[in-house]
């Protein structure tokens, strides 16, 4: 997001450590985890923007639930519920907000499926059923992989303020593309974006 990539200051928050060199864990290989970090700047919802990250989800199909890209106002609060609330839903949800959810359990109830896969929610919803799913799920990669396998995964997000027009990439592969208001969605016209 900008020139300043990834090397912006970031707020850290629950089980998050700042490893260095641009890079961040949310958590640690353990149960009961949950981890935020959130660029500290503003920015406008009436610019387009790129976003890239190299991302790692570890390596048990067992472990944790995924992690999610978030825009979102300052006043949305911080993080959200853990295990399969994804650390953005739950009571605390971070509302409002948009959401790039990349999803590594499946989760009841929630139109999980039985893949690792990506979906765009908004306002802290967990639930690619209701009337917050904005698109997908997708699998995460093609094929149905699974990507809790130690490698670093590419996270590319797009957004043209013109057209509103979101897509996301994975492992350089187009996985969605959709219209969203997210100035519409946030109220707002100044973000704030973390994972």
């Amino acid at each position: 997001l900008g020139s300043t990539e990834l090397h912006g200051q970031f707020s850290l928050h629950n089980n998050a450590t700042d490893l260095g060199g641009g890079c961040f864990r949310l958590t640690q290989n353990q149960p009961a985890q949950s981890g935020s970090i959130w660029n500290t700047g503003l920015m406008s919802t009436n610019m387009g923007w790129e976003m890239q990250a190299e991302l790692n989800f570890g390596g048990s199909n067992s472990g944790g639930d995924g992690m999610a890209f978030v825009l979102k106002t300052t006043g949305s609060g911080n993080i959200g519920g853990g295990g399969g609330l994804m650390g953005f839903g739950g009571s605390d949800a971070i509302d409002p907000s948009v959401i790039i959810e990349m999803d590594t359990y499946q989760g009841g109830g929630a139109g999980d499926p039985g893949y690792d896969h990506i979906g765009i929610q908004k306002n802290g919803s967990t639930d690619h059923t209701g009337a917050d799913a904005l698109d997908g799920p997708v699998s995460a990669i093609p094929g149905n992989g699974n990507i809790e396998n130690n490698n670093y995964h590419d996270l590319r997000v797009t957004f043209d303020a013109t057209t509103l027009e979101m897509v996301v990439y994975f492992d350089c592969v187009e996985r969605l593309t959709t219209e969203i208001d997210v100035e519409g969605i946030l109220g707002t016209n100044m973000m704030q974006w973390g994972f």
